[in-house]
């Protein structure tokens, strides 16, 4: 008798916990934030840029070529070949328009759909700064020793601007009304859309090689070799205030500002990030990182900051402190980073690769949004897509399957305590037979 109980009970314990497994998969860790994917190019990634609803990504590399792709895959859209390294590159909010400046003297013009320029223009020189107004009518770019201004149907300049020094940095407005530029001759230049001269220039300390600018023109950012942030309203060459970090702003991606001009990010080679809201030039913080940074990026509604440097960290933030959010060791230097208009995509280059990102949690269920479509496909709109009761994120993290409203605590307890209760049952009918016997 005792030989039929531990047979039964163990039928009972080993049936239990292949119910468990049937219903329950193996758990898998959902890191909180992950890539989406990575693309290893055939240089070194000069330059990224992502539209604003993080849709599509464009990047330009040392190899040459422009790569052009969608969020959705790691494999590039197309691809184009220039003459030369590819310097910079820029895209319109929607991503129907990408520009591109190599170092072949050439500013290529695409659309999203063709690998094909709808045109390219030959400047003086190298061209080391592209930018394109959201709305895509208007393209301007530093080359050489001038600033080019073009509209979108056209390779024809509709003016071009001579400093007698070469163009270091350039930003435009979301309609392309004004633009800004830095410059080796340490002048920041700010311009209005109909004219070639200036409405007005400002001499700082050193190379200008960083400059943004809000959605309506209405205030610049600056950052100089001579350690200084400088910022500016629309009406006057005058600072509103600046600021001195503790060494050189030298790369042509450590200053941007939100689209209302509320927020104005840094990135210094004394190895800091800075945040600063409008009205103060005092930091309302700052971020030491571990070693100089290259890159630096703000989401069009201020409340999400990218940052990364030689350190190989990546690093993002909310506006409101200066502990990241997130960070992640990369396997080298980053060299450029792109976020989109909310702050739910962005990228990142090391080296030759691109990594993009997704943070983005419309549900509310712990699983980004990308991590939904394309690991889990799970309904990135619905926080329990089984309908079972618990989150996506949930059942991930624990080891059920969120597509099957059969796995979860509840069922499996039901169904483990039906097997407890059939086993029982089993053996008092047993013991029953065996005393009648």
């Amino acid at each position: 008798m005792r030989k039929n109980q531990i047979w039964i009970l163990s039928s009972i314990i080993l049936s239990s916990l292949l119910v468990f497994q049937l219903f329950a998969p193996l758990s898998r860790a959902v890191p909180s934030l992950y890539y989406s994917w990575t693309y290893k190019a055939g240089d070194l990634i000069e330059s990224l840029a992502i539209s604003d609803d993080g849709q599509y990504i464009v990047a330009a590399s040392d190899d040459m070529n422009v790569y052009f792709f969608h969020l959705s895959s790691s494999t590039p859209l197309w691809s184009y070949k220039t003459g030369g390294v590819v310097e910079s590159v820029a895209i319109s909010s929607d991503g129907q328009y990408i520009v591109a400046g190599s170092d072949d003297t050439n500013i290529y013009l695409f659309t999203k759909t063709n690998s094909t320029p709808l045109w390219n223009y030959s400047t003086d020189g190298i061209v080391r700064k592209v930018v394109i107004s959201s709305n895509g009518q208007y393209i301007a770019a530093g080359s050489g020793s001038k600033l080019y201004l073009f509209k979108y149907n056209s390779s024809t300049p509709l003016w071009s601007y001579n400093p007698g020094s070469a163009i270091r940095g350039v930003a435009i407005s979301s309609d392309g009304q004004y633009i800004v530029a830095g410059c080796d001759n340490y002048m920041v230049y700010y311009f209005r859309q109909n004219s070639s001269t200036p409405l007005w220039s400002y001499t700082t300390g050193g190379v200008v090689q960083s400059v943004a600018i809000s959605s309506d023109g209405q205030y610049i950012v600056a950052g100089s070799w001579d350690k200084r942030i400088y910022f500016f309203q629309q009406n006057s060459s005058t600072p509103l205030w600046s600021y001195e970090t503790g060494n050189q702003i030298r790369n042509n991606e450590l200053v941007a500002i939100s689209s209302d001009g509320q927020y104005i990010v840094a990135g210094s080679w004394d190895q800091r990030i800075y945040f600063f809201q409008q009205n103060s030039s005092t930091p309302f913080w700052n971020y030491t990182t571990g070693n100089i940074l290259n890159s630096v990026a703000i989401a069009s509604n201020g409340q999400y900051i990218v940052a990364g440097g030689a350190d190989n960290q990546l690093n993002l933030f909310g506006s409101s402190s200066a502990t990241p959010l997130w960070s992640l060791t990369l396997d080298s230097a980053i060299g450029s980073v792109a976020v989109s208009s909310n702050g739910q995509n962005f990228v990142a280059s090391s080296y030759m690769n691109v990594h993009y990102f997704d943070i983005g949690d419309d549900d509310n269920d712990g699983l980004s949004n990308c991590y939904e479509n394309y690991i889990t496909y799970t309904a990135p709109d619905n926080w329990d897509t089984d309908g079972d009761g618990y989150s996506d994120g949930w059942e991930i993290q624990n080891g059920y399957n969120p597509l099957s409203s059969l796995s979860n605590p509840t069922v499996i307890a039901i169904l483990v305590a039906i097997s407890v209760a059939i086993g029982l049952m089993v053996v008092l009918l047993i013991i029953k037979r065996k005393r009648k016997s």
